[in-house]
């Protein structure tokens, strides 16, 4: 992915597309961050200059909580879900109230999964059900199915196993028939398991 990235900034001229080159730049910082490679991701998203973008803020987000700065990285994702919901509201046609929806959702599995990580599901809870509530609206179904995961996790922390039961069987009906998903197996079963002892 990074090669691939560094063969589009080396275009000739790239640079002075502000808007193109700009989202490159944040892609190649998500990818550095994902790899490890934390100072290195700060140092490419410093080139960026569209810095009010959903894409930015995501990717800002990410790497403040890779440093360590949660609170800041929190504030961001929040800022970044302010936003989203506002161009969804102000958005004119379908396709850019799906582009903000999408965004929406985003931030709200971001940040779910910066809770959930720093063991704080009773503020992760609300934030995984918003984001299975807005992949249901997108009917994005696959998407629903994997952040209905870290949801009933959070619901049977919280000891609501009938609850976390009733989630995991309607997902076992969206993927009863996808015998090959074996992310969702794996975690079906297990979760289950959990829920059962």
């Amino acid at each position: 992915m990074l090669q691939i990235i560094e063969n589009i900034l080396s275009f000739p001229n790239v640079e002075y597309d502000t808007e193109f080159y700009s989202n490159v730049i944040i892609e190649k910082a998500k990818a550095l961050a994902l790899s490890g490679k934390v100072t290195q991701a700060r140092n490419a998203l410093r080139l960026v200059n569209c810095t009010k973008t959903a894409s930015y803020l995501e990717t800002s987000g990410l790497i403040l909580f890779y440093e360590g700065n949660i609170e800041q990285s929190v504030e961001t994702l929040n800022e970044g879900i302010n936003d989203a919901l506002k161009k969804y509201v102000s958005a004119s046609t379908d396709s850019a109230k799906w582009e903000s929806y999408q965004h929406y959702l985003s931030f709200l599995s971001q940040l779910g999964s910066i809770f959930h990580s720093i063991q704080r599901p009773d503020l992760s809870l609300e934030l995984w059900q918003k984001a299975v509530d807005a992949a249901e609206q997108l009917k994005l179904y696959d998407e629903k199915v994997r952040l209905s995961f870290p949801y009933i996790e959070c619901l049977i922390q919280y000891e609501k196993f009938e609850e976390a039961l009733y989630i995991l069987e309607n997902m076992y009906k969206i993927k009863k028939d996808d015998k090959n998903d074996d992310f969702f197996w794996w975690h079906y079963y297990n979760q289950k398991s959990v829920i059962y002892l």
